[in-house]
């Protein structure tokens, strides 16, 4: 998605500053199995380079909220360090893995007591004993 936009904003500069790209625009496109077709006109070139960056803005937003791509990556790379009987790299990896998620936690809570804006939770009340009600809990 990168070499698209950026594709597309060489175009554009070749057809605002008159400085040849043509070469590098040529190889970017053959690189990307000769899929892409850029529009001629200026104004039509903006508005496809606008449409491809919605569409990465949207696909990056998705990826933040659902991080399914990194988890995805993670439990591979495991899985591949214990069929080569890499033990140590294998555990650096579930380390990792555990600790992006206390820190995906750890941010939601902050998020939730707001520390990043001016209202939400001010502080969160936990019962020291798990089996009293913690709606009738004094302590």
């Amino acid at each position: 998605m990168r070499l698209i936009d950026h594709i597309y904003s060489l175009y554009i500069s070749q057809l605002t500053t008159h400085i040849d790209h043509t070469a590098e625009i040529q190889s970017s496109i053959e690189s990307l199995g000769n899929e892409m077709t850029i529009p001629p006109l200026l104004s039509d070139c903006r508005q496809a380079r606008n449409a491809h960056r919605k569409v990465w803005r949207k696909a990056i937003k998705d990826e933040l909220a659902k991080r399914t791509l990194r988890k995805d990556h993670l439990a591979k790379q495991i899985e591949k360090y214990d069929a080569a009987g890499d033990t140590k790299s294998s555990r650096r990896i579930k380390i990792l893995k555990r600790a992006e998620q206390s820190k995906l936690v750890y941010k939601q809570v902050a998020g939730a007591r707001n520390l990043f804006q001016d209202a939400g939770i001010d502080h969160v009340l936990v019962p020291t004993n798990p089996e009293e009600d913690p709606k009738e809990c004094q302590n």
